[in-house]
């Protein structure tokens, strides 16, 4: 079973939906409420997912950040740290 408590994967995802949609993807509204679940399953949107700023997970620190960014390069995609938020 999952590690996490479903509130902290919600804080999660709409982290993750906020900085695709701050990179210029085009992120549907409804994927910023709580029991949206995508097109093909029947729920009305409801329930905003607040926005933090904090981490969500503890273990997303420096020795994470790091292997993400080696992971990257492995792929050929090169991030500079610096211009990380």
């Amino acid at each position: 079973m999952f590690k996490h408590s479903l509130h902290d994967l919600e804080l999660y995802h709409a982290k993750v939906m906020q900085e695709m949609f701050n990179r210029g993807y085009k992120v549907s509204s409804e994927w910023f409420y709580r029991n949206y679940r995508g097109k093909h399953i029947n729920t009305v949107p409801n329930d905003l997912i607040p926005l933090i700023k904090e981490k969500v997970y503890l273990e997303h620190d420096e020795v994470y950040m790091h292997e993400c960014l080696e992971n990257l390069a492995k792929k050929g995609i090169i991030i500079e740290k610096s211009n990380l938020r």
